[in-house]
């Protein structure tokens, strides 16, 4: 036991240790290596300096479960129909009238983008010269052009030919539209307005308008609750806050005009039983006049 006892420690002492070896083997190469953790470093860092940003927008509303209420079982019995669960509400919520209507609210049929040397942005209505309002907005056309305006910000100029005027209906390539000045303090100048070189805009029509609200929404319920959670995913929080405000503002239009139909069927159901049940009235009534008259009853009062 002492002579292997002794040899161990022999070969620890004549052996190398752990670090030894790894500075025989690599310290060598250790401008290779100081070169890739440089070039590592300044990789990440225009990574992040150039990565598009996502912001994701939230909302929490409560929506009102009607399915077991007293009035909707009555409904149910009745007419055969009542509100539905909330799961029902939601696929509503996420519906393509839903994002057709606010896509109208917010008017996201349009966006300017800035092309910039590595990257590229969408503007905000906030920091435009103009907006566009489409005064057809189920029959839009869409397309994309180079974009800017004239000095005095009186017309709007595509590709660097097509000119329209600011102000009054126009035709903007198939488009009944008002193009519209707004934020007259801006410096369209120096924002860069005034070249049309890196600016571009694309039209959208309603569906593919929708299909953007559509496809950076979503909603989760709330299993304990009525409560659903709404998001919106997107690389401009300002924009994103306008498209969920919009989609909660077109919910509660939806919402509510759905409800006023459903009145409405109940009142022309009610009416048209009311009418039903008369008209059996009027023919007992009858049967009851003929029936005294052929048989010559006279009804005698006490």
């Amino acid at each position: 036991m002492s002579d292997f006892n002794s040899e161990f420690e022999d070969q620890n002492i004549a052996g190398p240790n752990i670090m030894q070896i790894i500075l025989r083997d690599y310290l060598p190469y250790w401008p290779v290596i100081l070169a890739a953790a440089i070039i590592g470093y300044l990789s990440g860092k225009v990574y992040l300096r150039y990565q598009r940003p996502v912001y994701s927008v939230s909302a929490a509303v409560l929506l009102k479960n009607d399915a077991e209420s007293t009035d909707n079982l009555v409904k149910q019995a009745v007419l055969g129909q009542g509100s539905t669960k909330i799961e029902d509400q939601l696929e509503v919520l996420k519906g393509s009238k839903v994002m057709a209507k606010a896509a109208e609210l917010c008017n996201a049929f349009y966006e300017i983008k800035w092309q910039g040397q590595f990257n590229y942005y969408f503007d905000h209505k906030r920091f435009q010269p103009v907006d566009f309002v489409f005064l057809n907005t189920d029959s839009i056309k869409g397309f994309t052009a180079k974009f800017n305006v004239n000095e005095n910000c009186t017309e709007v100029i595509l590709n660097g030919m097509e000119r329209f005027p600011i102000g009054r209906v126009i035709d903007f390539k198939g488009n009944r539209v008002i193009i519209r000045r707004i934020n007259p303090e801006l410096n369209y100048k120096k924002a860069g307005y005034n070249s049309f070189d890196k600016i571009s805009l694309t039209v959208f029509d309603k569906e593919s308008a929708a299909e953007r609200l559509s496809s950076s929404f979503n909603a989760e319920t709330n299993k304990k609750n009525s409560q659903v959670t709404l998001s919106l995913n997107t690389d401009m929080e300002v924009r994103g806050r306008d498209w969920l405000d919009a989609i909660i503002e077109a919910y509660q239009l939806e919402s509510q005009a759905d409800k006023r139909k459903k009145a409405q069927f109940t009142m022309d159901f009610i009416d048209s039983r009311l009418a039903y049940v008369g008209q059996d009235l009027d023919s007992v009534e009858r049967r009851l006049e003929d029936f005294k008259s052929q048989n010559d009853v006279q009804l005698v009062s006490a």
